[in-house]
């Protein structure tokens, strides 16, 4: 075990519902690591397919691996439950549904010879992707940048790093108050936001990877997203109220004044459907319809094989650019119905 002063570096925390099916090499993944955590917390958060008793009988041969159930439910409150007993002076999160690889633990850690960093993260890919949808998930899903960068300074929207691979300082994470229960599922980018709010810098490193099972079906991909963007509108009213952001052609406009408001006029869904009704007013605009299709598709193209993933096909790139489409409909709808109960405007 790698050790400094007789004290591990960094445990690690891992939530889990009903994640049977993938629990075990992720475990398995965490423990095999080339810096070996003190202790592994699983916090089971009410599975019912035997995730719990397959616990128990893994932790009876790994004095490492530690197993609690919280009765809350969420995410949030699974990491919440298992900070309280972390000892080491870095806890670094993952999911169940993840697979990080040997130097994934090795490659956070250096990030703190910087005394100012208070988290570090590293890159989600996805794992045994094969379907269509899990494929266009490891092209669009969890976008960091592409090399190391530190993160020193809000703004909305925050650089969104991911509790599926982050790590933070457990003296930093105690003193915000640990995870926000009520904003589910955006706690870590929520998390982010606090910390750079507090002064505190984030430090991103490519090399420190986790393989992510993406979702195979379409419609549990969008409900996902529809999820995530129903907690949009709570992070802008908490971090940046009566402040409205207005997206258009890859410009952002702020102005400050008495509604706070998100609104992404070019959006691809939004582009998509301007310009099929104006084809139904004008045909020839069609034309501009199937150029905006296909420059979607050569950008998912470009994103595809900068992340080591070569479309199989042309027609699975033309999946792939309905899917993006799709994403931003099902998340902006979030966000529409988010907006409502949290007095936020979000188009």
């Amino acid at each position: 075990m790698s050790e400094k002063g007789g004290k591990a570096e960094v445990e690690v925390v891992v939530p889990v519902y009903n994640g049977l099916r993938t629990l075990p090499a992720c475990v398995d993944a965490v423990l095999r690591q080339t810096v070996a955590p003190g202790k592994v917390w699983v916090v089971d958060n009410g599975s019912t397919d035997g995730t719990y008793e397959w616990l128990v009988e893994r932790a009876r041969g790994e004095p490492r691996l530690r197993v609690l159930r919280e009765a809350r439910r969420g995410q949030a409150a699974a990491r919440n439950a298992a900070l309280q007993f972390v000892e080491a002076p870095v806890v670094a999160f993952t999911d169940a549904d993840c697979v990080p690889e040997p130097t994934w633990l090795e490659r956070l850690l250096e990030a703190y010879e910087d005394s100012g960093v208070a988290a570090a993260a590293g890159a989600v890919k996805g794992h045994e992707a094969t379907s269509v949808v899990e494929r266009y998930q490891s092209v669009a899903a969890f976008p960091t940048p592409r090399e190391g960068a530190v993160v020193d300074r809000y703004d909305f929207p925050s650089v969104v790093f991911y509790t599926a691979n982050l790590s933070v300082r457990t003296e930093v994470l105690r003193l915000l108050g640990g995870f926000d229960e009520r904003i589910v599922p955006s706690d870590d980018t929520d998390l982010c936001s606090r910390i750079l709010q507090a002064g505190w810098k984030i430090a991103y490193t490519a090399a420190a990877r986790v393989g992510h099972r993406h979702r195979a079906r379409i419609g549990v991909m969008l409900k996902r997203l529809y999820e995530y963007g129903t907690s949009r509108p709570r992070l802008l009213r908490k971090h940046s109220p009566r402040t409205c952001y207005v997206l258009v052609l890859g410009h952002q406009i702020v102005w400050r004044g008495a509604v706070t408001a998100h609104v992404n006029l070019t959006s691809p869904e939004k582009v998509c459907l301007g310009l099929a009704v104006l084809s139904a007013w004008e045909p020839r605009i069609a034309a501009g319809l199937v150029a905006y299709w296909a420059w979607l598709a050569a950008q998912l193209g470009r994103t595809a094989r900068a992340r080591g993933l070569e479309p199989r096909s042309w027609w699975e790139l033309a999946v792939w650019t309905g899917l993006h489409v799709a994403e931003f409909f099902a998340t902006n709808l979030g966000g529409l119905r988010g907006g409502v109960g949290n007095r936020v405007i979000w188009l």
